[in-house]
């Protein structure tokens, strides 16, 4: 049973968290699952985008992991592509190809490599189902720019609330002084390895953080 009530340890509000050069937040609201929230999320990369990942070592894990496994040997990213509502988790071939389908949409949209784009899919576990509706609603999807409240919220499954948080530091190591600023967005972590979570790092060199830049 899905929980209603706002959990006693939710926030008084969303944190801030400005946007980050280089990444768009798309999101789209289809009714996977949930009626009236967001529940799909493109998080398009600018080209040449770095990317590194931690996976679960579950022997059960879904599709969409075993995807990404294979896909971080490129080392680039350009999406990470997130539906929620139903998790294609122990659903043999059907969950293969809705990662496949969800792939071959975004990378022909966003035109870069297919293993550039990373995809999860977090809710319900073993009911099989196909990608049609997300990949038909893929230009909308692209063309809805977002913020990170609504991108937090794409990815919930039975959370009471998005959850978001920011941090910034400076560290200076000889010549290679640089500001890091960091912002993620995630949800409590269920089994199979398969929940969303995103953490989005920009580094600039200190000179340009001296000046007055906020790191972004």
């Amino acid at each position: 049973m899905v929980a209603t009530a706002i959990s006693p340890l939710a926030p008084a509000a969303f944190p801030d968290l400005p946007a980050i050069a280089g990444v768009k937040l798309h999101t789209a609201t289809l009714g996977i699952r949930y009626k009236g929230r967001p529940d799909v999320l493109l998080a398009e990369l600018e080209p040449g985008t770095q990317v590194a990942g931690v996976f679960t070592t579950s022997t059960t894990a879904s599709a969409a992991v075993r995807w990404g496994r294979e896909a971080l040997k490129g080392g680039s990213a350009r999406a990470f592509f997130v539906n929620a509502g139903n998790s294609v988790a122990f659903t043999g071939k059907a969950g293969e190809k809705f990662v496949a389908d969800k792939v071959e949409a975004a990378s022909k949209a966003l035109g870069c490599a297919k293993t550039e784009i990373f995809t999860a899919s977090t809710g319900v576990i073993g009911e099989p189902t196909t990608a049609n509706r997300i990949t038909d609603a893929l230009g909308d999807l692209l063309a809805n720019e977002a913020g990170w409240l609504d991108a937090a919220k794409a990815i919930m499954t039975t959370d009471t609330f998005p959850k978001g948080a920011s941090a910034t530091a400076t560290n200076q190591w000889q010549d290679r002084d640089h500001c890091r600023y960091r912002q993620g967005i995630g949800h409590d972590r269920a089994e199979h390895g398969n929940d969303a979570e995103l953490c989005v790092y920009r580094c600039r060199p200190a000179a340009q953080c001296a000046a007055g830049h906020s790191g972004r």
